[in-house]
């Protein structure tokens, strides 16, 4: 009976809420700071605004004058398509219009010290849906002779976010090599929820059968992050690198909740489990990294190359989550697990001279997955054993304006990211509803408004 309806139920909304768990296996995906978003990140080694502290500590020492920075929220539109969602033919689609992480930042002189402080929003992703069917479908329950009708009620809640506060210093070892280090503090918090209530009538007598599932779980993870930069400078060019450290988790903290209900069917089969767990032991782990870049003057012009190589992370449990015994049945067991490959992303940017008062800003950059498993709700809720992995490469572009009016410069610009994939579906999909796999098209548009004006003698940059 429970695997029967989830077929019909759960294939809609699961795609719905797809994209916010594939972003999470993808590095790349959000950037920070006016000029760095419309060069799609690739300033490793060229960057000149105040996300200095996240892509590269060491080119503290070039920005001269101590400034402040609040980004405010850049809007993004979302679009989401599936082809053979649920049939051969038959597409769904979804579009979301909502801000994406900002970014506070300032740069400081202590005893002839530079430092700069950084406060990002790093990630924030939040869905919930719900999704209501009544069907009429022949021979549901082997107890019930002849058709059945039923009504489905699926209700999933996903949200992430995690936020970096972070302290950054740089110093110059001669006219040409500097050096900087970066520590963030992160506070991360994920929670999944999902509720499904089906209801079974008998089409011919009063015969009622119902199911009910609930499954929640909770991550939270305080934790530092740490960024050791290198600058050298060129004639004509200059040249960075950074190391990022994977995570060092200082308190982790699980929580875990299942609840099911079988009513209706008969004394044996008849069920009710409910498991509620605090306390449990969590982790979260994040690649090594070494990114390297440079920024080449040609002319009036000039050139941004970045190149990143991420480390693998080992499989292991986001969360602990103990066995639920039952009599005369298998213990119900439940995973949490994560694991990704070694990726290695690149991208280029340029700069182009206008006019001695407007810039133009064009740019590429990949963003490969490295999810090999991930943890997701749906994989809790899986009837098979296979692991439903939300994996998508996505290609950003970017592109935009600086134009400078005496004192006050403007930043307008834009940014598409697309993905395009095959995704095989968590569930195994009878013959009459099509194909077992459905093609899933991603695209993205940000839109940026970056406003740079002296205020008692520092700059603030508003987005």
């Amino acid at each position: 009976m429970v695997y029967v309806l989830s077929k019909r139920l759960l294939l809609l909304p699961l795609f719905l809420f797809l994209n916010s768990y594939a972003q999470q296996g993808n590095y790349n995906f959000n950037n920070f700071g006016n000029k760095s978003i419309l060069l799609s990140g690739n300033v490793t080694g060229s960057v000149e605004d105040l996300a200095v502290g996240y892509y590269n500590p060491a080119r503290l020492t070039e920005i001269e004058n101590n400034s402040f920075s609040v980004n405010a929220k850049v809007y993004q539109l979302s679009k989401l398509r599936l082809k053979d969602a649920i049939g051969n033919d038959v597409s769904f689609k979804d579009s979301d219009f909502k801000g994406i992480p900002s970014m506070i930042a300032g740069t400081f002189t202590f005893k002839n010290q530079k430092f700069a402080y950084t406060l990002l929003s790093k990630s924030s992703n939040e869905t919930n849906l719900n999704y209501t069917t009544i069907t009429k479908v022949k021979d549901i329950l082997d107890e019930f002779i002849g058709d059945e009708t039923y009504s489905g009620t699926i209700q999933i809640k996903s949200k992430s976010s995690e936020e970096w506060l972070g302290l950054s210093w740089a110093d110059s070892i001669n006219d040409r090599l500097n050096i900087g280090f970066s520590t963030f503090v992160s506070v991360y918090n994920e929670q999944g929820e999902s509720e499904f209530d089906y209801t079974i009538q008998h089409s011919q007598n009063t015969l009622v059968a119902s199911y009910k599932n609930k499954v929640r779980f909770e991550q939270t993870t305080y934790g530092v992050f740490l960024k050791a930069g290198l600058n050298y400078n060129f004639n004509k060019a200059t040249l960075g690198l950074t190391l990022t450290l994977p995570h060092i988790g200082v308190w982790n903290n699980g929580e875990f909740y299942y609840k099911e209900v079988i009513a209706g069917i008969g004394p044996d089969k008849d069920l009710l489990v409910t498991d509620k767990e605090n306390n449990l032991k969590a982790a979260r782990r994040t690649p090594l990294s070494i990114a390297v870049g440079s920024g080449i003057q040609l002319g009036k012009h000039k050139l941004h190359l970045n190149a990143t190589c991420y480390s693998g992370i080992k499989n292991y449990d986001r969360i602990e989550i103990p066995t639920i015994p039952q009599e005369n049945k298998p213990d119900i067991a439940f995973q949490l697990e994560e694991s990704a490959k070694p990726i290695f992303n690149f991208g280029v940017g340029s700069e182009l001279y206008i006019h001695k008062s407007i810039k133009g800003y064009l740019s590429f950059a990949t963003d490969y997955s490295a999810y090999i498993s991930n943890a997701n709700l749906i994989n809790l809720n899986s009837q098979s054993k296979k692991d439903i992995n939300f994996s998508q490469d996505f290609y950003h572009f970017g592109g935009g304006f600086e134009l400078k009016f005496q004192s006050i410069q403007l930043i307008l610009g834009t940014s598409y990211t697309r993905s395009s994939s095959v995704f095989s579906k968590p569930i195994e999909i009878e013959s009459d509803l099509g194909k077992e796999s459905s093609n899933i098209t991603y695209q993205q548009w940000q839109f940026i408004v970056g406003l740079e004006i002296p205020v008692f003698g520092k700059k603030i940059q508003i987005k």
